[in-house]
């Protein structure tokens, strides 16, 4: 008797519980692995059997495997599933089933929401006709059904490593940096990991990649066909920045004071950006997005704005990389505030972003190790305390002066993402002059 044709959940994330939801809408047979907590009643009153022991879990009944991105591959029932040679995706190579519409796929360490929303904006603007989807918090599986819109979507590495035959119409890999080695254990598996953005893509779909990255570079040869490139060394590149003014295929486009976005970083993701978009908008609806784009919330968000005080929220700043980034969009020294959760890294490559900054206040689990780092070499303050740490920011510009918020560390130690953390930074600013 042939096996039934159902599928195995791996986890009941929000993005697992979409795809529960579909499969109950089509009246398909679905059986969930929950290691811990206990599954909703929607799915119990609904028959879903649902189970905590890997061995007890009837493998041969199962076609497909759908697995929560957080769940790591190197968990047990991962490796069992493998074992019984069934195909593991998730969220994103499910619905991928319903898609109509042409799908913009972004990756990178950094600088993937910026440039996902500026893809969006910039297609927005006359009609709405993209929805930004999948990392940055709206369904993509929710979307795709709908098949109404280009999918503009930001996708994490942990999805990445699930999707094998993923095959978006323009994909874009902006930057990669050694990140996240808790899930993936070696920076190569990182890179191959990210890698599976373009690497089955047709060769008439468009592949968007930094030059100025060795690593994108060389993994740029395995794709046939159409792709272009942007830099900040290479005028021959199809996006060029020069320093003042973005240039793309060899036309002078826009000064970088015309950009709603500061920092070399956020120029980076303008320029991979207008790419993508041209594919489907005007050069002149690209300009006139990139002048009126104005960022995304928790990434160099400015909280106050004035002549002699400029307070800046970039709660999303989750490693060092980003604070780089951010400390580099100003030219005068800032008052910055570091810290979050301890997740093992050092602040070591920091050394030479220290003469940038007026003064380093130090907070959260990751407090000590950032003052170590800094102490030589600028005014550096230890506050275990996030809300001290506040008031004494307050005191440091009180006569003026910029105060940055790039912690540089995950906000879990006290918060439950960025968002809230970046959220409570603001809420103390709001009355702040």
């Amino acid at each position: 008797m042939a096996a039934v044709t159902r599928f195995l959940l791996l986890g009941l994330g929000k993005s697992n519980m979409a795809v529960a939801n579909d499969l109950l809408q089509n009246s398909t047979e679905f059986d969930v692995f929950l290691e811990k907590g206990e599954a909703p009643e929607s799915l119990l009153s609904n028959k879903v059997k649902v189970y905590s022991l890997i061995n007890e879990l009837p493998l041969n009944n199962y076609n497909y495997v759908i697995k929560s991105p957080g769940i790591p591959f190197s968990h047990p029932v991962v490796a069992k599933c493998k074992e019984s040679g069934l195909n593991i995706t998730n969220e994103i190579g499910y619905s991928l089933r319903y898609k109509a519409r042409p799908l913009v796929a972004i990756t990178g360490t950094n600088g993937k929401t910026t440039s996902t929303s500026l893809v969006e904006h910039i297609l927005n603007q006359k009609e709405e006709r993209a929805k930004a989807v999948g990392n940055i918090g709206n369904s993509f599986l929710e979307e795709a059904k709908k098949q109404e819109k280009l999918l503009i979507t930001e996708l994490s590495s942990f999805q990445l490593r699930d999707l094998h035959t993923f095959n978006p119409d323009v994909s874009i890999w902006l930057n990669i940096f050694s990140a996240h080695l808790d899930y993936h254990k070696t920076f190569e598996d990182y890179l191959n990991s990210k890698q599976n953005v373009f690497i089955n893509q047709s060769p008439d779909h468009l592949f968007i990649f930094n030059e100025d990255d060795a690593n994108i570079r060389q993994a740029s040869e395995l794709k046939k066909g159409k792709k272009k490139s942007f830099s900040l060394k290479n005028k021959s590149a199809n996006a060029y920045f020069d320093g003042e003014y973005l240039w793309v295929e060899g036309e002078c486009w826009i000064h970088k004071n015309e950009l709603g976005i500061k920092g070399v970083h956020n120029i980076q993701n303008a320029m991979a950006s207008v790419l993508a978009s041209l594919e489907y908008a005007t050069k002149e609806e690209v300009i006139s997005g990139l002048k009126s784009f104005n960022g995304v919330e928790h990434r160099l968000e400015k909280v106050i704005d004035e002549a002699s005080l400029k307070i800046y929220n970039d709660s999303k700043s989750t490693n060092t990389t980003a604070v780089k980034a951010a400390l580099s969009a100003f030219e005068e020294p800032v008052v910055l505030m570091m810290g979050g959760l301890d997740r093992g890294n050092g602040y070591e490559d920091l050394i030479n972003e220290w003469k940038k900054v007026k003064s380093v206040i130090c907070f959260g689990q990751s407090g000590p190790k950032i003052y170590k780092d800094a102490k030589d070499h600028t005014e550096a303050i230890l506050e275990d305390d996030l809300d001290k740490a506040i008031e004494i920011a307050k005191n440091k510009v009180a006569s003026g002066g910029i105060l940055l918020f790039s912690p540089g560390c995950a906000s879990w130690d006290r918060f439950s993402s960025f968002e809230e953390r970046g959220k409570y930074f603001k809420e103390k600013f709001i009355s702040f002059k």
